[in-house]
């Protein structure tokens, strides 16, 4: 099996960042977010093709198209679980293969799993960190990355991954900003930034 790859997002905010190897720094993913008429979200690959874009929505789901398909409601693709304590989202593949993402709501952290495989994750998704280590004397601020870390099936399908986990963590920090918590919604993220990367 090969060696998980470890994405980092700089800063962490699902709208605007970078996305890098965290091995050798190269750059894998650029989002931003346009705000114009409509707010609109391109994921652009390290070739500067456009793996996706949204249109935001604030009532209805987010209008998505993935590379040069027809546009379609966020929803459509991304099936989330309706029933009471189960915060999880499927979605499909080409090959009618079948993912879900735990986690989806709530503090915890997102992960997502095959169908074949509900113990181990394909995908899971760290937050930035920032706290006092004061176990050294005197003592220092520590700062973690936001990460993504994918193992080798979560690489097959990293498009996708990468997507879907930026809409619905898009959707997660909206629900935590309106309920007050600002600064854990966008921890990581610069005043005025309107770029997300993701490294591979």
């Amino acid at each position: 099996m090969s060696a998980p790859l470890i994405l980092v997002l700089h800063p962490d905010n699902p709208c605007n960042t970078i996305i890098t190897d965290c091995d050798t720094g190269e750059v894998i993913y650029t989002v931003s977010t346009v705000h114009g008429k409509q707010a609109t979200t391109y994921v652009k690959d390290a070739e500067g093709t456009t793996v996706a874009h949204w249109e935001w929505r604030d009532v209805r789901s987010d209008i998505l198209t993935l590379g040069s398909a027809k546009p379609m409601s966020a929803s459509t693709w991304l099936h989330k679980n309706m029933l009471p304590f189960h915060r999880t989202v499927t979605f499909r593949d080409h090959q009618n293969r079948t993912f879900k993402w735990k986690n989806v709501e709530g503090g915890g952290q997102m992960e997502l799993y095959s169908e074949d495989d509900k113990q181990n994750p394909m995908v899971a998704f760290l937050r930035s960190l920032r706290y006092t280590d004061r176990k050294v004397d005197p003592s220092v601020e520590v700062r973690r990355e936001a990460t993504l870390t994918l193992d080798s099936r979560g690489q097959e399908i990293m498009n996708l991954a990468i997507v879907s986990f930026l809409i619905l963590e898009k959707g997660r920090r909206s629900r935590e900003t309106s309920q007050g918590n600002v600064a854990s919604a966008y921890a990581g993220e610069s005043v005025g930034s309107s770029i997300m990367t993701i490294i591979r």
